[in-house]
């Protein structure tokens, strides 16, 4: 292809597929913690966007339940699972394979490297507050 793939599939299928374990694992999260969908998109629900859209909505949800003084264990395990079972299964991939395309590599990469620093920095707070 001529641009930067944007799937967890395409990164961690030994086909290099789209729609393919990944999603199938992703869309179970979803379903499970009733993450509402976008349907304002048509992206695969791996897609990088949808996987960040997931960890705010679960990010809100944990807020919530510490404001009540209710145990969010289980989603801040969730989340920290996330990182463990997804990002870093192909975010570094992901970041790095925009070095291959000149004209995504200007804007997009440095874009990237900063959303890859964010997802550093979100599972290093999830960890301390585990």
């Amino acid at each position: 292809g001529d641009s930067v793939p944007n799937t967890e599939s395409y990164f961690t299928s030994v086909e290099k597929l789209n729609m393919q374990e990944a999603r199938d694992e992703v869309l179970m999260l979803y379903a499970q913690y009733k993450m509402p969908k976008n349907t304002k998109h048509n992206e695969h629900e791996d897609f990088i966007s949808v996987e960040l859209a997931f960890m705010s909505f679960m990010a809100s949800k944990t807020a919530e339940l510490l404001e009540k003084e209710e145990n969010a264990d289980d989603y801040i395990q969730t989340q920290l699972d996330f990182h463990t079972k997804h990002f870093d299964r192909w975010i570094e991939k992901f970041v790095a394979s925009f070095d291959r395309f000149p004209e995504s590599a200007q804007l997009y990469g440095p874009i990237a490297r900063m959303m890859l620093g964010f997802i550093a920095s979100d599972k290093a707070f999830l960890q301390e507050i585990a």
